[in-house]
C-alpha cells in the first residue's frame, strides 16, 4: 500500500512540474507578444505622427 501512495504521490509531483512547465511557457509567449504589440504601436504612432507632420507641412508650406 505504501508503495501505491508513494507512486501517487510522484505522479501528482511529475503532472504539477509538468502544469508548472506549461503555465511558464505561456507566460513568455504572452511577455513576447506583449512587447511586440508595443513595438508595433509606437511604429504605428511613430509613422501616424510622420504623416500627419507631412501632411501639416503641405498645407502650410508657401506657395
Amino acid at each position: 500500500m505504501e508503495n501505491i501512495k508513494a507512486i501517487a504521490t510522484v505522479s501528482e509531483n511529475t503532472k504539477q512540474e509538468a502544469i508548472d512547465e506549461v503555465k511558464r511557457q505561456w507566460q513568455e509567449e504572452v511577455a513576447s507578444l506583449q512587447a511586440i504589440m508595443k513595438g508595433n504601436n509606437l511604429a504605428i504612432l511613430l509613422s501616424d505622427s510622420s504623416v500627419s507632420l507631412q501632411y501639416h507641412h503641405r498645407d502650410f508650406s508657401p506657395g
